[in-house]
């Protein structure tokens, strides 16, 4: 029986954990129709509309683009709310294995921003046993 792991990062697409909702969320609280937000951060308005809605990953210069004119807006608007307060709470990452090296089950959960993390535990995990089946095998 041969097993396969994941490995690579953990990327958000289309849930409340990417950084697309959280400028969505924060656009619609400010009130910014989406055409002026890309206007004013000097955006592609379809590229915008992607990375809202979990469709592509944006580089940290483009978020901090978009950031950096939300904070504009907020601050000539009078709405310096704290992003803090915006904030979406975050669910842990939980993967489950069945009958993983003759064992029924194995369950490994993490904080979500500690994705990787968890792939390398279990990739150290699934290691060990193949090593120790192997052993036993001899």
């Amino acid at each position: 029986m041969s097993s396969a792991v994941a490995v690579g990062r953990f990327l958000p697409v289309d849930n409340d954990l990417g950084p697309g909702s959280r400028i969505r969320t924060r656009r619609k609280a400010l009130g910014i129709q989406a055409g002026r937000l890309a206007t004013m951060a000097e955006v592609n308005r379809e590229h915008l509309s992607a990375v809202e809605n979990g469709h592509k990953i944006p580089t940290d210069e483009w978020v901090r683009r978009v950031e950096l004119a939300m904070d504009d807006y907020a601050r000539e608007t009078g709405q310096d709310e704290p992003v803090e307060a915006l904030e979406v709470p975050v669910e842990p990452i939980r993967l489950t294995f069945h009958d993983v090296y003759g064992i029924g089950e194995i369950i490994a959960e993490a904080p979500a921003d500690h994705g990787d993390e968890l792939v390398a535990a279990v990739m150290k995990l699934m290691s060990e046993l193949r090593t120790t089946r192997n052993k036993g095998q001899q």
